[in-house]
């Protein structure tokens, strides 16, 4: 008896690693040591063990493998219901209804979850009439079934369909009231879940989690804040439905401090604060976390995503390599990586290795060599893809766009088989920046719907051919403005002589907008102050500029002040300025104070500026230019050399050397 019982408890612990085992792989979607688990299973005594093999079929079915699910459960003697349901769950999240379907059908017998799983399957891909068709089918009404159709019907987003069934349920339980809370607030009806939520005659941990996890993705954290402090008990995912929250809208700090008072953690939470961690930069945080956790398989993904994120080429490379599983998502950030860097050999061995590509992988290499100069490759790639989409042409248009390159910009555009309002805004784009106002005019008229950029293009034509009435005319017709919109219309009035006191004005309305200006609204206000020489207006908005926190002065704000010095006269101060800055000079800097020194006849400090111009610029002739008109106005210094006119360059290359 005591031999049996300890042959029978072996048994029990050999059964329970296998579980363990298999359950390890489904988690971190590990197909090869899946697949070699599952040789040892069949080399045991476990070989038609039905719970194994129901485990490996989810296994098979987590990691993508439709063929290893269908091997396994071909060779099943007598496959249990569940191993039916099972299958016909993996075939339809795969996407294989039509064979879900054949497997559904020819069931032996089915249970509830059988005609709940076709209705679920066929409802998610958007077939909602065969759902409903299959729902009605089904022998036998229970809670369950109700509770799967109004999942299914609130969550294809038909909210009021799935309102009238559950209003008209025979019975519903808790389940039923989470599922209508989940499906009103997923589509924004934000405020109808939070009625349902307490019109509920009681509440468990998931209906505060799906009302809180709403509030979250509709960032209004201060509220999900406050149901998660008055929740009577939570548990990992409400833990983690906040902390995602916080990440997603940037507020790491509060993310992972929410993280780190966790009672408990699982891999989920890793994963966001890892990410987390990552997006913000701190590289170094995230692979304290990824240590935290043990460095447990399943997060090398999010590690290797940190790493690709910020750079880290030979880390990243490491921890891709090291993945058991990976997705298109990861070849794709794998070659990305590779192309941000600018090493697009890399990129491409990558790409060539992938064992199967989508249309966001194909697209990340068109960008990539459209993005480092490299359009002929770009177009090569692009002509290879087995079918164009949307992004893949709007890839190319912009490149064009951004090239100049009209022709091929308009006949992509034309060429195209749909187009969407990307599309539309290039080809505005490309002809506000040809100066072709009538051809941006047409296409801004016949564009189906427009953004902030297409009315920014606008903007953007009517400015380059300086007509600042229409600019200006377009510009308050905008629905809504950004930062961008503001800086066009600044830019424009800021060239123009005769509009740079508007411009001091816009500057003021747009503050009062509460819209923060960045340093190309600083440039622009400053050139406005050069042209129209006020010294002491310019002084002020380069001291405003200091009092925000993120913006710091830079070489183009202070040549745009050596520039208004010099207009001026104050030649001594605009060299003071140049010599003061915080940055070194840049020949634009040396260049604006010959150009004064030669308007006030300065032909000792001219002499200084066009030496430095011709260090920082030797293919500079136009100085050359500039320097000769200054010594032939007669000043000392001209006098002293006594050039004449056919020693002009001779005397020049001795001053500016």
């Amino acid at each position: 008896m005591l031999r049996w019982l300890a042959a029978e408890t072996a048994t029990k612990k050999e059964w329970m690693c296998m579980v363990g085992a298999v359950r390890s792989c489904t988690r971190t979607r590990d197909i090869a040591e899946g697949r070699r688990i599952h040789e040892q299973i069949l080399a045991s005594r476990f070989a038609q063990d039905k719970q194994l093999s129901n485990l490996l079929l989810h296994m098979y079915g987590r990691c993508g493998s439709v063929d290893d699910a269908r091997s396994l459960f071909q060779q099943l003697d007598n496959p249990s219901v569940c191993a039916w349901n099972t299958m016909i769950h993996l075939l339809a999240q795969n996407r294989h209804l039509g064979e879900a379907l054949a497997s559904f059908q020819g069931m032996p017998e089915r249970d509830v979850i059988s005609w709940n799983t076709m209705v679920t399957a066929f409802h998610q891909y958007g077939h909602l009439e065969k759902a409903t068709e299959i729902f009605h089918k089904t022998p036998q009404w229970d809670l369950s079934a109700w509770n799967c159709l109004v999942s299914a019907k609130a969550n294809a987003g038909l909210v009021e369909e799935a309102s009238w069934l559950f209003q008209v349920m025979p019975e519903r339980n808790i389940q039923s009231w989470n599922v209508i809370m989940h499906g009103l607030a997923q589509f924004g009806h934000l405020n109808e879940a939070s009625v349902a939520f307490h019109l509920a005659p009681e509440w468990d941990v998931v209906s505060w989690t799906s009302l809180l996890a709403a509030y979250v993705e509709e960032d209004r954290l201060d509220e999900a804040k406050a149901m998660f402090d008055a929740m009577p008990q939570r548990n990992v995912v409400t833990w983690n439905a906040l902390i995602h929250g916080y990440a997603v809208n940037g507020q790491y700090e509060r993310s992972m401090g929410v993280a780190w008072r966790m009672p408990q953690r699982d891999w989920r939470t890793w994963q966001v604060m890892i990410q987390a961690y990552g997006e913000c930069g701190d590289v170094r945080r995230a692979e304290l976390a990824f240590a935290s956790a043990r460095q447990e398989r399943s997060l090398t993904n999010a590690m290797f995503h940190a790493y690709a994120l910020n750079g880290h080429l030979d880390k990243a490379k490491t921890a891709f390599d090291s993945m058991a599983y990976k997705d298109v998502v990861a070849w794709t950030a794998m070659l990305t990586a590779y192309a941000q860097k600018g090493h697009t050999p890399d990129m491409k061995l990558v790409f060539d290795e992938m064992p199967e590509k989508n249309i966001v992988s194909w697209n990340a290499v068109v960008a990539a060599y459209t993005q480092n100069e490299e359009l002929e490759l770009g177009i090569q790639a692009f002509s290879r893809i087995p079918k164009w989409s949307v992004p893949s042409c709007n890839v190319i248009l912009q490149a064009y766009a951004e090239r100049r390159q009209l022709s091929e910009a308009v006949d992509t555009f034309h060429g195209m088989p749909e187009r969407d309002v990307v599309s539309w805004t290039a080809l505005l784009m490309i002809y506000a920046q040809s100066k072709l106002l009538e051809e941006a005019k047409r296409t801004f008229l016949l564009m189906p719907w427009r953004t902030v950029i297409s009315w920014t293009g606008m903007v953007s034509a009517y400015a380059h051919h300086g007509i600042l009435s229409e600019a200006r005319q377009a510009f308050e017709a905008m629905p809504w403005k950004n930062l961008v919109s503001w800086n066009v219309v600044l830019e424009a009035y800021a060239r123009n002589v005769w509009g740079c006191r508007e411009a001091l004005a816009l500057f003021h309305a747009m503050n009062l907008e509460g819209m923060v200006p960045d340093e190309a609204s600083f440039t622009s206000i400053l050139a406005a102050c050069a042209h129209i020489g006020v010294v002491s207006e310019a002084c002020g908005y380069l001291r405003l500029m200091n009092e925000y926190s993120d913006l710091r002065p830079a070489r183009g704000h202070y040549n745009c002040i050596v520039d208004l010095l010099g207009r001026t006269g104050e030649l001594a101060a605009a060299e003071e300025v140049i010599a003061a800055m915080p940055v070194p000079p840049d020949a634009v800097s040396w260049r604006s104070l010959l150009g004064a020194c030669r308007n006030h006849g300065d032909s000792d400090r001219g002499g200084r500026a066009a030496a430095r111009v011709v260090e920082l610029d030797d293919e500079d002739t136009a100085v050359y230019s500039l320097l000769s008109e200054l010594i032939w106005q007669g000043d000392r210094e001209g006098e002293k050399l006594g050039l004449d006119r056919d020693r002009e360059i001779t005397g020049i290359m001795f001053l500016v050397t």
